[in-house]
């Protein structure tokens, strides 16, 4: 739970790989949930029905940005950068190239650093 939902201590690009493939994978299975329900309300099914859907759907989009969010503060807490760099990801096309390469093919800070202890070194495609 510490590694997708707290945004303190450090995480290796490897383990940040690795979070990112199941993290997208379970966005895949959200847009397949939304858009069953979406299906469902042309059909006239009950309201209520898809309400709760709704809501379900909501809570785990909320989860899944959180924990996009925090993953990413600690990959940059590994390169010993602090939490407003996420906004870097927000510049169009550029951005979210540059967050890839950041926290996906860069090294962390060897050693000790500001944010946590030494989280080692691993190789680009261990």
């Amino acid at each position: 739970m510490r590694l997708l939902f707290s945004f303190e201590g450090r995480l290796d690009r490897r383990t940040y790989r690795y979070c990112r493939i199941f993290a997208n994978l379970a966005f895949l299975i959200l847009l397949s949930i939304e858009q069953s329900v979406l299906e469902n309300s042309r059909s006239g099914a009950n309201p209520w029905v898809l309400l709760l859907y709704a809501l379900v759907v909501l809570a785990l989009d909320v989860i899944m940005i959180w924990s996009t969010l925090a993953m990413q503060v600690k990959r940059r807490h590994d390169r010993d950068k602090s939490w407003p760099w996420l906004f870097l990801g927000f510049i169009p096309i550029v951005g979210p190239l540059w967050v890839f390469v950041e926290c996906c093919w860069l090294d962390g800070t060897p050693g000790y650093n500001r944010y946590d202890r030494d989280q080692g070194t691993a190789a680009v495609f261990a």
